[in-house]
């Protein structure tokens, strides 16, 4: 099994990069890997600090890695305290890769929890070590919420599950006219 765990976006406080800072340690097994921009500065310093060893920061994550990137990834964390719905969980999700993300802003519209990922309370740090546990010791479990982290996209979230909706709304509209 890969050893990466991955955030993806804006690093900060509000991302909650720094409670991710919090609970790497207690994985010493697995590298977090946090790419993106936003207080990149601040966070090497309290790396540095307390002297966190399985965390880095490689930066913003470009289009011509992002295949690399996401192929070794076995889970996409995105915990943040203000969120809408991020395009990186749509894309981890797309590639099998399940979430543990807070249950905030139009996350828990894509990750249904337990099912296709897990959904946390933002700043619960016992919450996600007890789901980091699960994910990482259940093989199982890793397989089934990856298979359930595709199909969520490709039958809610891709472009052909939006053709096929308009189309029906565009087909029931017809209807009730004619109907009419």
């Amino acid at each position: 099994m890969p050893k990466k765990i991955i955030m993806l976006g804006r690093q900060g406080e509000r991302k909650g990069s720094y409670d991710v800072l919090k609970i790497a340690p207690l994985f010493p097994d697995y590298q977090f890997v946090l790419y993106g921009d936003g207080e990149i500065e601040r966070l090497t310093k309290e790396i540095k600090r307390k002297n966190i060893q399985n965390v880095t920061l490689p930066g913003w994550l470009d289009a011509s890695k992002r295949d690399e990137v996401l192929s070794g990834a076995v889970l996409h964390l995105l915990i943040s305290y203000n969120e809408g719905l991020p395009m990186s969980i749509l894309e981890t999700m797309a590639r099998g890769i399940p979430n543990l993300a807070t249950a905030i802003g139009g996350i828990p519209d894509a990750i249904k929890d337990g099912e296709n990922g897990f959904l946390v309370t933002p700043g619960d740090l016992q919450q996600i070590q007890i789901y980091l546990n699960l994910f990482l010791n259940e093989r199982e479990l890793r397989i089934s919420l990856s298979k359930q982290a595709r199909l969520t996209v490709e039958n809610r979230f891709s472009i052909e599950s939006f053709f096929n909706e308009w189309n029906a709304l565009y087909d029931a509209s017809i209807y009730k006219k004619e109907k009419e």
